[in-house]
């Protein structure tokens, strides 16, 4: 990876955008105190020469058993092993942290899950739970868009949707990169755009954690494993939830999210390459930990992501129901390959901006 340079991020309005309080680590983004999920206001970093528009060229220690209740974060990350799906293990990774930050996550906000299918995930039903409320009072947050009576306008995306990216576009976006990547296909490269889209929408979602699902654990040659989270604002993976409304935290803020979607502004013509490989590094008992041989791709540099969320919010000490409009700076992902198959994983994000102030507001609280 060749981001390595990271500095503070200042966004407009008297508080960071929706629920990105605080800062980035080691080369993927942490939105809102997290890791690469839910909180992380991604960092900044910068590249030598010009930053891709379009698509562009693509950790671990002592292993550990299963979640630990300690604080201390856990390293997950063993070298890849032969014979064994490259995926698999590093599902397997992803699943084990995402488990870990459920349990802090339930922990610090009781009416949370810590496993199961509601882990990490903040509803209606949470934000309106007795514990949650004790804790943390507000009003009431309506539990859909149809029990507050709002009608979206006409032509609003439906949740999960990617606007704006075309086959048309994609291939425009592939002539530029054949300098660099000359047997990257038309479809892998949708693939990148997709996975980039998906990976915003999880990060900036009800469940942020669930984000750690599309990153690479064996990023940066292995020397930036997943216990990154440990870096976050105030050390904990439950600040993206419980920091203070004017830090942006989830739960003071009443934020929970109805719709998300993503649009692409893509300039095929603009593109930076570091041309550099997941196994490589220059620390050769790391990089023999990275899955050499599996990476097809590696640098691919997404840009033009713009983030739409409908959800609810505290505004001038008002609960809105209103629509949110963030931008990402980039997302750099690498195409990795285990037999036939390929996948893209995120390795880092930087530059998540926008404002608390809503674009629209479809509903405010009557009390």
């Amino acid at each position: 990876m060749a981001d390595k340079n990271f500095g503070a991020i200042t966004t407009p309005g008297p508080r960071p955008w929706w629920h990105l309080p605080a800062t980035v680590v080691g080369g993927l983004a942490v939105v809102g105190g997290i890791g690469v999920y839910g909180w992380h206001r991604i960092a900044s970093s910068s590249h030598p020469g010009q930053k891709t528009v379009a698509a562009v060229p693509r950790g671990h220690r002592k292993p550990s058993s299963g979640p630990q209740s300690g604080s201390a974060v856990p390293d997950y990350v063993r070298p890849a092993q032969a014979g064994t799906s490259i995926f698999a293990q590093m599902a397997a990774i992803n699943t084990q942290y995402i488990a870990w930050a459920d349990q802090r996550i339930s922990q610090a906000v009781p009416a949370i899950p810590s496993s199961g299918p509601g882990a990490g995930t903040l509803t209606p039903a949470i934000l309106n739970a007795p514990l949650t409320l004790k804790k943390w009072p507000g009003p009431l947050v309506p539990t859909s868009l149809q029990a507050a009576g709002v009608t979206l306008p006409v032509g609003t995306p439906a949740n999960g949707s990617i606007v704006g990216l075309t086959p048309a576009l994609v291939a425009e976006s592939l002539h530029y990169t054949q300098k660099m990547w000359p047997t990257l296909t038309a479809s892998e490269l949708m693939g990148a755009y997709q996975t980039a889209a998906e990976y915003v929408m999880a990060v900036d979602g009800n469940d942020p954690m669930s984000a750690m699902q599309y990153l690479d654990a064996y990023a940066d040659g292995g020397k930036l494993p997943q216990s990154f989270i440990q870096h976050t604002p105030d050390g904990s993976v439950t600040s993206g939830f419980t920091a203070s409304a004017a830090q942006g935290g989830m739960i003071p803020s009443r934020q929970v999210e109805y719709v998300n979607w993503i649009s692409y502004s893509i300039n095929p013509t603009k593109y930076w390459a570091s041309g550099t490989t997941l196994a490589g590094g220059q620390n050769s008992a790391v990089a023999t930990k990275a899955p050499a041989g599996h990476v097809l791709v590696s640098g691919v540099v997404i840009q033009g992501l713009t983030d739409h969320i409908i959800g609810t919010s505290m505004v001038h000490g008002k609960l809105i129901i209103g629509q949110f409009v963030g931008t990402v700076g980039d997302v750099t992902l690498a195409l990795v390959q285990n037999g036939a198959q390929t996948h893209w994983y995120v390795t880092a994000a930087h530059d998540f901006s926008g404002s608390n102030t809503p674009s629209a507001i479809y509903w405010t609280h009557p009390a």
